[in-house]
């Protein structure tokens, strides 16, 4: 089954055609193939049917390109039950965009799917006013499946696919790469979240900690920073590597908290430099073990 594209005129006619170019950043959003010619528009969701088919305030429904999420109950079509996940689905679309203003892409060769509905990419602003792709969130999330027809041309199927497989959180590698791919959008904190959901899966993969400690220093959270190097140094006590580490991370503790508490981060900054010593670190270490003594 494709979908193929149906009376595009037609469609620019009802749909009024107006272009937001500017509220959309298509320089981002590597998955999407922004060289295929395509049209821009914002409108504003009405009414949410499932997980992947949202209707807009006007009345045109949407099908939601390069995903297919379970279906929800039909009683009046014959399908008494939904599938599993399939509330589930429709309540993150609910939460997410239903009532929103949100800017629709198309593919100007391929408009419409074979049941009349148009067929989209839609992007809008979660309540933290971050730009969002809601076709790819529900992927990522795991709320819905790569579905990716031949002429879908604006899904970049590669992207698509490793995402998908990634959202199964089946391997430590699923994890790796789903928050990496949260970091590249610059939504760390919820990078965070997938390696602490990680490590109550794998508690014993290292990397998980280190990566941990990384987004806290990028998100300015000293203290979480030497929670994980922590935590870390309790898996693996003879990495040298996380050991300075820890130690530049209760320097950053020293600057961070006030007079009262910053004598104990000071001289465990200074314990883990002394520890040090023997190692390929020891000037290193030497260095600020000077600077902290002042």
């Amino acid at each position: 089954m494709k979908y193929r594209a149906k009376s595009v005129l037609v469609f620019l006619l009802t749909l009024c055609s107006f272009v937001y170019a500017g509220k959309l950043d298509t320089g981002g959003y590597s998955f999407i193939d922004w060289t295929v010619p395509h049209i821009i528009e914002e409108v504003k969701v009405g009414y949410v049917f499932d997980g992947d088919t949202i209707k807009t305030a006007d009345g045109q429904a949407i099908r939601l390109m390069g995903v297919n999420t379970p279906e929800i109950a039909h009683p009046s079509h014959g399908k008494p039950h939904g599938e599993p996940g399939g509330e589930e689905a429709k309540s993150f679309a609910i939460n997410q965009i239903e009532g929103k203003n949100i800017i629709l892409v198309i593919d100007k060769e391929n408009t419409k799917c074979i049941y009349g509905r148009i067929l989209g990419l839609i992007f809008y602003d979660d309540e933290n006013g971050k730009q969002r792709c809601f076709n790819w969130e529900l992927i990522k999330t795991g709320y819905g499946q790569v579905l990716i027809y031949s002429d879908n041309r604006l899904c970049i199927e590669d992207d698509w696919d490793t995402m998908s497989t990634a959202s199964s959180r089946k391997t430590p590698n699923n994890f790796y790469t789903l928050a990496e791919q949260y970091g590249a959008e610059g939504l760390e904190e919820e990078a965070v979240k997938i390696y602490q959901a990680g490590l109550k899966k794998f508690p014993s993969e290292i990397g998980f900690y280190e990566e941990l400690a990384n987004l806290y220093d990028v998100l300015n959270l000293p203290g979480l920073e030497v929670d994980a190097y922590l935590a870390c140094l309790e898996k693996n006590s003879d990495s040298i590597e996380i050991r300075r580490k820890l130690a530049i991370a209760y320097e950053k503790m020293v600057k961070a908290v006030g007079w009262v508490a910053k004598g104990g981060y000071k001289e465990n900054a200074m314990s883990e430099w002394k520890k040090l010593s023997g190692t390929k670190y020891e000037e290193e270490a030497r260095t600020h073990l000077a600077m902290l003594e002042k």
